[in-house]
């Protein structure tokens, strides 16, 4: 996921974060947790969020090509009890982000639309491009190159499992 934050005098940041699956805390139905690994530690996101505390998160998943996006405000966290459960290999983050979503559309039912009525990637790649584009090698190359990218994130595969 990337995180982006704000602040007057200091511009927009947007930051990495990551961790194994589930790394991310669903709190409740408005609340995120996001620890924070040694690894992702980036100074300028905490400073924004002193100064100003929206939030701007971006999911993203290997191979799928669908993000979701959710606005809202967070704060700094390094309540032991909170973050325990987000320990790795015995180790608890610190800190973490505690993000109340304020915009996500996911609870509004009547924005919900079926996968199905979306053009594909290909689709509008083909609307934008010229008429000559080859949408269905596209989709092919696509298909090919997801597939090796999954392979290459997934041990068991390289196990041959």
């Amino acid at each position: 996921m990337c995180v982006a934050t704000a602040a007057p005098g200091a511009g927009i940041n947007v930051s990495p974060r990551g961790g194994p699956a589930g790394f991310l805390r669903v709190l409740d139905e408005q609340t995120l947790l996001i620890p924070d690994r040694p690894a992702n530690r980036i100074a300028d996101a905490v400073r924004n969020l002193l100064m100003d505390p929206r939030v701007a998160l971006l999911f993203l998943i290997p191979g799928v090509s669908d993000t979701f996006r959710v606005n809202g405000r967070a704060v700094i966290t390094d309540d032991a009890a909170l973050l325990a459960p987000s320990s790795v290999t015995g180790r608890a983050p610190r800190p973490g982000l505690v993000a109340l979503i304020t915009d996500s559309e996911l609870r509004t039912a009547s924005r919900h639309i079926e996968r199905g009525a979306l053009p594909s990637c290909r689709a509008i790649l083909r609307a934008l491009t010229d008429r000559g584009f080859d949408a269905d090698g596209y989709d092919t190359v696509r298909t090919v190159r997801y597939a090796r990218a999954m392979a290459s994130t997934d041990p068991d595969a390289e196990r041959g499992r």
